[in-house]
């Protein structure tokens, strides 16, 4: 049996209405059903019907969360694209989550179940329960801050430039993001994580910050 499908089981303990459908054929295993949204006092908040793709690369994936009942508005704003695809979090954070790899309980709980419930925080009071984030190359952005604690756009441009040129940086280097400290000091750690994002990352991600720097 897959680790997938036995991941499942504790799925089900929490979330009885969903199940799950595949084939030798599909590159997916499919979850649907519905998922039905408490407030912190579990009180009934609204029913949800839900379809999540899950890559057969299981745990090392992204699964895709689409939402069917057309109860939240298809819109940017929303984390939500015309055709039903939820953005439940910050891609770059999910790609790192993905290397480490899910566990697909954890994923509906935490990603799923907390993408619907402020999507209804937000239908109810204008904003989101835990603040926002952000779309596209500011997303990008924000990742680089919050996650990762670089305190600038310029720092984390200088860092992704010099990686997209060469990723072997000398521990005892000056660090690329441009203080006097040696790269041990500073921006190891966030670095080596980078590079273990893969070259396309590195380059995909300094171009989009470029484009924000510009504006």
């Amino acid at each position: 049996m897959a680790s997938f499908e036995k991941d499942f089981k504790s799925v089900v303990r929490y979330f009885p209405k969903l199940s799950f459908r595949t084939s030798k054929s599909c590159p997916f295993w499919q979850i649907e059903g519905k998922i039905d949204i408490q407030d912190t006092a579990n009180a009934y908040w609204e029913t949800f019907d839900i379809i999540i793709k899950v890559p057969k690369s299981y745990p090392h994936c992204i699964p895709k969360v689409f939402e069917k009942s057309n109860h939240i508005k298809r819109h940017p704003d929303w984390h939500i694209d015309d055709k039903g695809e939820c953005c439940v979090d910050i891609n770059n954070r999910l790609k790192v989550e993905a290397k480490r790899g899910i566990n697909i309980l954890e994923f509906v709980r935490k990603k799923v179940y907390s993408y619907f419930a402020n999507q209804l925080y937000k239908k109810y009071h204008k904003e989101y329960a835990n603040g926002e984030y952000k779309h596209s190359n500011e997303g990008i952005l924000q990742y680089y801050i919050e996650d990762l604690g670089f305190t600038s756009i310029y720092e984390v441009l200088k860092v992704l430039q010099r990686l997209s040129q060469d990723t072997k940086i000398d521990r005892n280097s000056m660090c690329p993001c441009g203080s006097t400290k040696k790269t041990k000091k500073c921006h190891l750690n966030q670095i080596n994580l980078i590079i273990s994002s893969g070259k396309k990352t590195i380059l995909t991600d300094r171009i989009s910050l470029e484009e924000v720097e510009k504006k």
